[in-house]
């Protein structure tokens, strides 16, 4: 305590570290607002749980200079009551990303926070309002144009777009209210694209860490309920009257790109069938009349040897699975793009003998959907692992002939389809449904343009999360000798998650890509693991 022996040598320490604390997490060689910080130091009770808080107080201090720019943060903080939370969203946002960067001020600021007085409706709030800004933690205008939005809206005692949806009204106007719930929805994922997109724009860094190792006494992967996980046929997801629609679109728009898939589409078709070939053996004594030999019986009937008997060549059979990210990034170009590829190279694979199929994944909703209201209504138990509702959709089968399945491929179309992405556990299922077949050979091919994204399980669990369990689903994968695993990324590099993986920069490149790392894995066997290289010739 202030006064006692050793009291101001103790004192003079805790500010000379707090000090180097604020320099070394800001980078700023003089801390603004640090002499008045520092000297709020004498008020400190002389307990350990008072230094954990003080310990807190600094880390929120100094993330709050390294992370906010304050200029940018008074363009745009709403006036009035909104202001205090806008203020506390922005906290949460650099705080948030701190603790990504320096792990040990996670413990520091729970108990910092811990010791503050909080009004819970109001926290509540703040979190439900950051599952939906969490993608957005790295650009501060983005983050805060739309928390600057939310706020407003918390301040006047309006439902934001992250609460749950309520009953449905028994009034006589409940139609009406109905409806302008739904277009609050549609506008809030219309918002959850761009965002998505945003994302996807991103270099690889700035969205998950290439390495984000798994802490000390942190709880595995799992998936809080799976209750409301579905797999899906693609058939039972649009009407006739829909895919009538959505046929029209497809053929609009994929015109271009399809002439250009066909030439890489026919240059497979060209090289499996050349590796099919079949051999003759002649000079027989049983089997075909060679009609090149009949020559022969007019010069020396008594020569037996007319025959000629077909070999197979060593083809092994083979399976391939295309797994195809439905994300809501991937609208537009990506998704036609990649339907356009499955359509013409499915149907190239199964001309050859090669069994196909093609599967997608996406969420059933945005930000969680029912397993996240059953974790809200079980008072959000720390630690839930993923709490969105999965949907694995099966465009078509192995066992399935191609003129049975082609129409389904224009379900991706459906915007309404494309929501987040949990790319882990949708591998796990393709690799799974892969490894029943029979064939000898197994390939599975991977197209996606980003990392896994799940704002709900990543607002809930450290933000390394889905990144963590896709690279160790990958790493399993990998290691299984009669399995191979490859991935094309849209726009990103995936080659930072699987070894055998190739990126294009442009949609319109898929079709080349897809073929090429197909020729380069029938080529070489199964044998090679190295990662393919960009630009090898067929």
């Amino acid at each position: 305590m202030p006064g006692a022996p050793g009291t101001e040598v103790r004192l003079g320490r805790l500010k000379h570290a707090s000090l180097t604390t604020l320099k070394a997490i800001s980078h700023v060689a003089d801390p603004p607002g640090a002499a008045a910080l520092i000297e709020a130091i004498r008020q400190l009770p002389g307990d350990s749980d008072a230094l954990a808080i003080w310990r807190g107080r600094v880390d929120a201090h100094a993330l709050r200079l390294r992370f906010n720019d304050p200029a940018l943060h008074a363009e745009l903080r709403p006036a009035g009551a909104a202001a205090p939370l806008f203020d506390a969203l922005e906290q949460c946002r650099v705080e948030a990303l701190g603790v990504r960067l320096f792990p040990g001020a996670r413990v520091n600021l729970r108990a910092f926070h811990g010791a503050c007085p909080v009004d819970v409706e109001r926290r509540a709030k703040l979190d439900d309002a950051m599952i939906g800004l969490a993608p957005l933690i790295f650009d501060q205008r983005a983050f805060g144009t739309e928390a600057a939005r939310l706020a407003a809206a918390i301040a006047r005692g309006e439902r934001n777009d992250t609460e749950e949806p309520e009953e449905p009204s028994d009034r006589p106007d409940g139609a009406v209210e109905t409806q302008q719930r739904n277009f609050t929805e549609v506008q809030a994922e219309r918002a959850q694209v761009d965002i998505l997109r945003r994302i996807s724009n991103e270099p690889r860094g700035r969205v998950v860490p290439r390495r984000t190792p798994r802490q000390a006494g942190e709880p595995g992967y799992r998936a809080f309920t799976q209750q409301f996980d579905a797999v899906v046929d693609a058939s039972s997801l649009i009407d006739d009257a829909m895919r009538r629609d959505l046929l029209r679109q497809f053929d609009d728009i994929s015109t271009t790109s399809r002439r250009h898939v066909s030439r890489w589409a026919h240059r497979l078709q060209r090289y499996l069938l050349s590796r099919q070939r079949r051999a003759w053996t002649f000079d027989c004594e049983e089997g075909l009349l060679d009609s090149g030999r009949l020559a022969r019986v007019v010069c020396d009937p008594s020569l037996p040897l007319l025959f000629k008997q077909e070999t197979d060549t060593d083809w092994p059979e083979t399976a391939v699975t295309l797994l195809i990210d439905n994300s809501g990034s991937m609208r537009g170009a990506p998704i036609v793009i990649a339907s356009v590829c499955a359509e013409q190279l499915g149907a190239v694979l199964e001309r050859c003998g090669v069994t196909t199929e093609i599967l997608g994944f996406t969420t059933q909703r945005w930000r969680g959907g029912r397993s996240r209201e059953r974790w809200i209504a079980e008072r959000r138990p720390p630690n839930p692992g993923r709490l969105t509702d999965l949907n694995h959709i099966i465009y078509k089968s192995a066992d399935v002939p191609w003129r049975h399945a082609r129409r389904n491929l224009i379900a991706m179309l459906d915007e309404s389809l494309l929501k987040e992405n949990v790319d882990g556990e949708a591998l796990l299922w393709a690799y799974q449904r892969l490894r029943r077949r029979p064939e000898r050979r197994k390939i599975l091919m991977v197209i996606s343009d980003g990392a896994p994204l799940d704002g709900a399980t990543l607002s809930a669990n450290d933000f390394g999360y889905l990144d963590r369990h896709l690279r160790s689903v990958i790493e399993a994968l990998e290691a299984d000798s009669a399995f191979e695993l490859l991935a094309i990324g849209i726009g990103h590099d995936v080659g930072s998650y699987y070894a055998n993986a190739f990126t294009v920069t442009e949609p319109q490149e898929l079709g080349e890509a897809m073929v090429r790392q197909l020729v380069a894995r029938l080529k070489d066997g199964g044998n090679s693991r190295q990662r393919t290289v960009r630009g090898s010739s067929l």
